[in-house]
């Protein structure tokens, strides 16, 4: 896994390279990987390169890359944007440089311009607030053009840490980012505007911050690594025992999506307790043992992983089981429901909060925003403090759902994955993956390594059904079970 670094630590490795007094500076190193990146990206030499250079470090990094692109003949065209107050003694003499080498700066976008590329420098990861609408409207123009993009650092208008779009957003076909990960390029909207992510270092080993920073979930091994490789002399007991609690009446297909992907992702057995009146068979998977909620809650043991939440509902039933299940001394995953009814009742909260075994939270924007009393907008706009702030809160491992979910532990670890695409925003996806980390759990995992391999797995099996063609478009939940399992198995094969 990489490390992500948020702005406030960017800036901390930036001020111990330049009291070292690096040579080159780091932001002469930055100039000289964004003209080799953009040697590779540009695909016509006898075509401008557009340059955006706006007045921070940004700025003087898209100079120095014009130095060197000049130096390889590149037809090169600056648009710079001059604030006097702001300007950097870096920026200063990347300029006068640029200048001593028979550049020139323009202030405005050249009429009937066709660029074959564009290198965006305009902002970098020191923007916290929302663009004046000049700049909101050259934005929009620079997307309109029909050239690819390389944005340094950040997509200019991105907040860095959040992923938070600061009122309109250069639309990058690439993006190379320095130093380390930064949150907002892979969270929220971040995955929309950033394109293709390289990351370079700038010759800087050692991360030296005096916060705990994220790390990027994009390593298989996160999955391999999560429960021990069968032995030949194995039996069901061994692999754990998995109780769902959900399905009310009209809702018992998501108590089944979750017993069915704890079932196929390798627990012993997967009892699902129905509080809907009819406690059919699931006649496509009939393995899996359906009972009645009230009949299944009393068969709960101190060694079983409990899964509460799926189709649950909100009747006086419904929270008799839920209380239940949170006063067992199981290892519990919360979802949907079960949630919703915590964050009406402070009695259950503290209940959770006195658990002292596993708990494990997997909301979606909407029901965090419920657990915290806050709106889903307000999650969205940093999501990783909710996440950290509800594992606090709640003494969970939280898992936040959305376009790169995040992952946090009561320590203050936190994780963001990498995985999945849009073919995931359907109906069970939440169902399914509760089931995986439940089934995960039962083979002896973490917590908090069960719950990052689930997220991690279960966005790859998305992201291979949609590299066969099924989906985005038409992704069901119930596909991405026998993917994923594919796909553990492979891992622990290789």
């Amino acid at each position: 896994m990489e490390p992500v670094l948020q702005t406030s630590q960017i800036r901390q490795i930036e001020k111990q390279a330049r009291n070292l007094d690096i040579s080159p500076s780091l932001m002469e190193k930055a100039g000289m990987a964004i003209a080799a990146h953009a040697n590779i990206m540009a695909t016509d030499k006898t075509r401008q390169i557009l340059i955006l250079a706006g007045p921070g470090h940004n700025g003087g990094d898209a100079i120095f890359a014009a130095l060197h692109l000049k130096q390889r003949w590149f037809n090169i065209r600056i648009i710079l944007f001059e604030n006097q107050k702001i300007l950097s003694n870096e920026l200063s003499q990347a300029r006068e440089k640029w200048l001593q080498a028979g550049g020139k700066f323009e202030q405005n976008l050249p009429s009937n311009l066709r660029p074959d590329l564009i290198i965006d420098g305009l902002f970098g990861i020191g923007l916290n607030r929302n663009l004046k609408e000049d700049y909101n409207k050259f934005i929009k123009q620079i997307n309109n053009l029909e050239a690819n993009v390389l944005s340094i650092d950040i997509p200019s208008g991105l907040n860095a840490d959040t992923g938070v779009v600061m009122g309109a957003a250069i639309k990058a076909t690439e993006t190379i980012t320095f130093l380390a990960a930064k949150p907002g390029l892979f969270t929220n909207f971040g995955p929309d505007f950033s394109g293709k992510i390289s990351i370079n270092p700038l010759g800087i080993d050692e991360i030296n911050v005096n916060h705990k920073h994220g790390w990027l979930l994009n390593c298989n091994q996160t999955i391999s690594n999560s429960i021990p490789k069968r032995q030949i002399n194995s039996h069901k007991g061994h692999f754990g025992t998995v109780r769902v609690f959900g399905g009310s009446q009209g809702m018992m297909g998501a108590s089944i999506l979750s017993g069915r992907a704890a079932l196929r992702l390798g627990a012993g057995k997967v009892h699902i307790g129905i509080l809907g009146k009819v406690c059919s068979p699931d006649w496509k998977q009939p393995d899996l043992m359906i009972d009645s909620a009230q009949n299944t809650v009393k068969t709960i043991k101190p060694t079983d992983i409990l899964i509460v939440g799926p189709g649950l509902g909100n009747s006086s039933n419904a929270l008799t089981i839920l209380k239940l299940c949170i006063k067992s001394p199981a290892k519990l995953v919360l979802d949907a429901d079960g949630l919703n009814m915590i964050s009406n009742e402070k009695s259950l909260g503290k209940l959770v909060r006195n658990r002292q075994n596993l708990t494990v939270f997997t909301p979606h924007p909407a029901e965090a925003g419920r657990l915290l009393k806050q709106s889903t907008f307000s999650i969205q706009n940093d999501r990783i403090e909710a996440a950290r702030t509800i594992s606090q809160q709640f003494k969970v491992v939280c898992l936040l759902k959305g376009a790169g979910s995040i992952v946090s532990n009561t320590n203050g670890d936190w994780y963001i994955n990498k995985s999945g695409n849009p073919g995931m925003a359907t109906g069970g996806m939440g169902d399914v993956l509760s089931g995986i980390i439940g089934a995960l759990l039962a083979q002896n995992a973490s917590g908090i390594n069960a719950t990052l391999a689930a997220c991690r797995l279960h966005g790859m099996a998305a992201d291979r059904l949609t590299a066969k063609g099924i989906g985005p478009i038409g992704l069901t939940a119930s596909e991405t079970i026998d993917e994923a399992r594919i796909i553990i198995n492979e891992l622990f094969l290789q």
